[in-house]
C-alpha cells in the first residue's frame, strides 16, 4: 500500500514535508507566535491533500508530530477531514495512526479542568460523531488489524481508564515511535476527565457496548485476536464503572465459550478447549481479572474446580490458574487451590510455570494461615531437607531457582563447591523472595539471608532484578528494624559504590528511608567524604541531593531538621494510605455481602413491582441497597478527607508544623469535626457539595417518577 501511496504525492509535496519535518525536529522557533504561524501555514497545505498525506508512510509520520502542536480550531477542522474517509483511514496501515494521534490529543485536552465550556462542547461533539461512525461500521472495524487499535483507544477515552487502573493492555503505539524525537503519548489517562463530560461519555460507552453485543458475531469475536483485544479493554472499562453491563457481557461471553467447548470437544484431553486456545484463553483470563466475587466463584465451580493441577502443567492454561489465584476473593477458593497444588511445586517449577508459585505466595501474604504450608512446600521443591546446612542455603537456591544438587554440583566432588558465589539472579526467584519477606514467620529465611557473603549482598543491591529484593526487605512490616539496621551496616564502606550505580542507588535510597537519624548521619558522613565522586556521577548526583548532603557538609542542624521533617511527612502519608486501604477492604467486603443478598433474592426481585402492589415488601433487597449506599458514602468520606488533607498540604508547606497540622486534620476528619479544613478548602468543598446536591436531586426526581 505504501508504494501505491507514494505515487499519489508529487515530488514538490514530498520535499516540502521533508523540510517541515526538519523544522519540527530542530524546534528553533523564537517564540510561540512564530510556532503558531508555522503550524498554520503547514495546516493550510495539509487540508488540500489530507487523505493522501495520512495514507503515505512518510508524511503520516510528520502529521503525527504536527498534531500535538495544533490549536482547537485546527484539530476540529482536521478531524472533520478525517471523518470524510474514516473507514478507509482507520483500516489503513499509516492512516490509522494519524487517527490515533488525534484521539490522543483530544484525550489530553479533556483532562484539563480549565477548558471553556464552548471548547468542551466542541470536543464532545467530535467524540460523539466519532462514536456514531464507529457504531455504524462496528462489524468491520472490530476485526481489522489497524482499526481495532482505534476502537480500544476510543473505549479508553469514553470510559476514563487511567494508567493506575489494573490489568490494562496498552493499545498499539503510533508509528511515530520509530522517531526518537517524537513526543511521547500515553493513551491512558494520567488524571480524571473533566467532571462535566463524564456522564455523556459514559452514555456513549453504554451505546457502543450495546452495538457490539447486538451486531457482532460472538462465535467469531472470541476467537479473533483483534476483536478479542477490543473485548478485553471493554471488560476493563465496564468493570471500572461497576455497571451491570459488565456482568451481562461476561455472561454472554461465557455462553459463547460453552458453545466453543462443545464444538471443539476432545475426549482425549482433560483440558477444556477454551483453556488451550491461545485467543479464547486470553479472553477468559480477562474475565477472571474483572469478574465480581460471585461471578468468579461461579466460573471457578464450573470450569476450574479439581482441574488446577492439570491446567498448571499446560503451556497455555497455566495463565488462567495464575489469574484465578491472584484474583480469588473467597477463602474457600484459596483453600481448594492450596490443597490441589501445594504438593506439586517441584512439578510446576519443572515445566517453567513459576508465575503460579509467585501468585500462591502473594496470596499467602493476604492469608497468613497458609504461610507455613507454602514455605514447607517451597523448600521441599528445592530439595532442602531438615538438615540445618541445607536451610542455610535456601536463599541462594530460591534466588537462582535451582535445587541444592544442581546449584552446588553435588555429583562433582572436585573443588570447594560450598563456597560458590552468587553471580546471577532469576527473575521469578526474586519475585518469590520478595513475597517471602512479607510473611509473618520468616526467621529461617532471614537466617539464610544474613549468611550470604558481603559481596553477594552488594551484587544483589546493584542488580537490575536484585534491587527490588532489597526494596522488599526494607518495606516489609514483618522484619524488625534491628534486622534492617544489620543489613545497612553490612553495606558500610560501600555506600559510595552503591550511590554511583544505576540500580545500587535505588537500593541505597531504600536503606536511607529505613534508617533512623543516627544511622543516617553515619551514611551521610561516608558519602560526604567522597562528595566529589558523587557529584561527578549521574546517579551519585541524585543521591547527593536526595540526602541533602549539601546541608550536611555546612550546617548539620539544618540537615537534621530537614530530614526529620521528611520522615514525619512520610509517616503521615503512610498512616493515611493504610487507613484508606483498610476502608477499601471493608467496603469490598460490604459490597460482596450485599451482592450475595441481591443474588439470593434475585427471583423475588424479578416480580418486585407486582409483589409491592399486593402489599409485600422485599426487605432483604432494601437492606442490601442500604448497605451498598452506606459503603459508598463511607468510601466518599474517606476520599474527601484525603483530598482535603493533601489540598491543605500543598497550600501550607511548613515543615514540622505542617506535619502536625496534617495529623490534626486527619483526626478531626475522622471525628466529624472538619470545620477548620473546610474553611481553608472552601472552593473544593463547595464544588463537592454542588455535585452531591445534583446527584441527590436526580435521585429524588427518579423516586417521584417511580412512585
Amino acid at each position: 500500500m505504501s508504494k501505491q501511496d507514494s505515487h499519489r504525492l508529487d515530488s514538490d509535496t514530498l520535499s516540502y514535508f521533508k523540510r517541515v519535518k526538519e523544522v519540527i525536529q530542530d524546534d528553533s522557533f523564537e517564540n510561540d507566535e512564530d510556532k503558531s504561524m508555522f503550524v498554520q501555514n503547514v495546516f493550510e497545505q495539509v487540508l488540500d491533500k489530507t487523505i493522501e498525506l495520512c495514507k503515505h508512510q512518510n508524511t503520516s509520520l510528520i502529521l503525527e508530530q504536527l498534531i500535538p502542536m495544533m490549536n482547537h480550531n485546527q484539530i476540529c477542522a482536521f478531524d472533520a477531514k478525517l471523518k470524510e474517509s474514516f473507514k478507509s483511514l482507520a483500516t489503513d496501515r499509516a492512516g490509522s495512526h494519524v487517527i490515533q494521534a488525534v484521539i490522543a490529543k483530544i484525550t489530553k485536552l479533556l483532562q484539563e479542568n480549565n477548558l471553556k465550556e464552548k471548547i468542551l462542547t466542541m470536543y464532545m461533539e467530535l467524540i460523539c460523531q466519532t462514536c456514531q461512525i464507529v457504531q455504524q461500521e462496528i462489524t468491520t472495524l472490530i476485526f481489522d488489524t489497524y482499526a481495532s487499535h482505534i476502537l480500544r483507544q476510543i473505549l479508553v477515552l469514553i470510559s476514563g481508564l487511567r494508567t493506575t487502573d489494573n490489568n490494562l493492555d496498552k493499545p498499539s503505539q503510533p508509528v511515530k515511535l520509530r522517531h526518537k524525537e517524537a513526543n511521547s503519548i500515553d493513551y491512558y489517562l494520567q488524571k480524571e476527565l473533566n467532571i462535566a463530560i463524564r456522564k455523556p461519555l459514559n452514555n456513549r460507552l453504554m451505546e457502543l457496548t450495546t452495538e457490539i453485543t447486538s451486531k457482532c458475531n460472538f462465535n467469531h469475536i472470541i476467537t479473533n485476536t483483534m476483536s478479542c483485544s477490543v473485548l478485553e479493554v471493554l471488560l476493563t472499562a465496564l468493570a471500572k464503572g461497576n455497571t451491570p453491563s459488565c456482568r451481562d457481557l461476561i455472561l454472554k461471553i461465557i455462553g459463547e465459550i460453552d458453545s466453543f467447548n462443545l464444538r471443539h470437544h476432545d475426549s482425549s484431553s482433560s483440558i477444556l478447549p477454551c483453556f488451550s486456545h491461545p485467543v479464547v484463553s486470553h479472553l477468559f483470563d480477562k474475565i477472571l481479572q474483572v469478574a465480581s466475587a460471585n461471578t468468579l466463584d461461579h466460573v471457578y465451580s464450573k470450569y476450574l474446580k479439581n482441574s488446577l493441577l492439570t491446567m498448571s502443567l499446560h503451556p497455555i492454561a497455566n495463565h488462567s490458574v495464575q489469574n484465578f489465584i491472584s484474583h480469588s476473593q473467597f477463602e474457600t477458593q484459596i483453600e481448594s487451590a492450596m490443597s490441589e497444588l501445594s504438593d506439586y511445586f517441584e512439578d510446576i517449577f519443572a515445566v517453567g510455570h513459576c508465575g503460579i508459585i509467585v501468585s500462591m505466595l502473594q496470596t499467602g501474604v493476604r492469608y497468613p494461615k497458609y504461610q507455613k504450608k507454602l514455605w514447607k512446600s517451597l523448600v521441599t521443591a528445592f530439595h532442602v531437607t531438615e538438615d540445618q546446612d541445607y536451610y542455610n542455603k535456601c536463599v541462594l537456591l530460591i534466588i537462582t531457582l535451582s535445587t541444592y544438587e544442581v546449584y552446588f554440583n553435588v555429583e562433582n566432588t572436585d573443588g570447594d563447591t560450598e563456597n560458590k558465589t552468587l553471580t546471577e539472579i532469576n527473575h521469578f526467584g526474586a519475585l518469590i523472595l520478595q513475597s517471602l519477606f512479607k510473611f509473618n514467620s520468616n526467621s529461617d529465611l532471614l537466617k539464610s539471608w544474613f549468611l550470604l557473603k558481603r559481596e553477594e549482598l552488594l551484587f544483589i543491591a546493584c542488580d537490575i532484578t536484585g534491587n527490588h529484593i532489597i526494596e522488599a526487605f526494607f518495606e516489609s512490616s514483618t522484619i524488625s528494624y534491628k534486622k534492617k539496621k544489620k543489613l545497612i551496616d553490612l553495606y558500610k564502606g560501600s555506600y559510595c559504590h552503591l550511590a554511583c550505580n544505576k540500580y545500587g542507588s535505588r537500593s541505597l535510597e531504600c536503606c536511607w528511608r529505613a534508617a533512623e537519624m543516627t544511622l543516617k548521619e553515619e551514611i551521610a558522613k561516608e558519602l560526604v567524604e567522597q562528595g566529589s565522586n558523587l557529584r561527578s556521577n549521574f546517579y551519585g548526583k541524585i543521591i547527593f541531593h536526595k540526602c541533602n548532603l549539601q546541608y550536611f557538609k555546612k550546617k548539620i542542624e539544618m540537615w537534621s531538621s530537614k530530614e526529620q521533617a521528611k520522615d514525619r511527612k512520610r509517616q503521615t502519608l503512610s498512616s493515611i494510605l493504610d487507613e484508606v486501604n483498610d476502608n477499601t477492604k471493608q467496603a469490598k467486603r460490604a459490597l460482596a455481602k450485599s451482592s450475595n443478598l441481591s443474588d439470593s433474592k434475585k427471583g423475588s426481585n424479578y416480580f418486585g413491582k407486582e409483589l409491592s402492589l399486593l402489599g409485600f415488601k422485599p426487605q432483604n433487597l432494601e437492606e442490601a441497597d442500604n448497605a451498598e449506599k452506606n459503603t459508598a458514602t463511607s468510601s466518599k468520606t474517606t476520599t474527601d478527607c484525603i483530598d482535603e488533607v493533601f489540598g491543605k498540604a500543598n497550600m501550607d508547606n511548613k515543615g514540622n508544623i505542617q506535619s502536625k497540622k496534617l495529623k490534626t486534620q486527619v483526626s478531626e476528619e475522622q471525628q466529624g469535626d472538619n470545620s477548620e479544613v473546610k474553611k481553608d478548602m472552601q472552593p473544593i468543598l463547595e464544588a463537592i457539595t454542588s455535585i452531591k446536591k445534583r446527584k441527590k436531586s436526580k435521585k429524588t426526581t427518579k423516586r417521584k417518577f417511580m412512585s
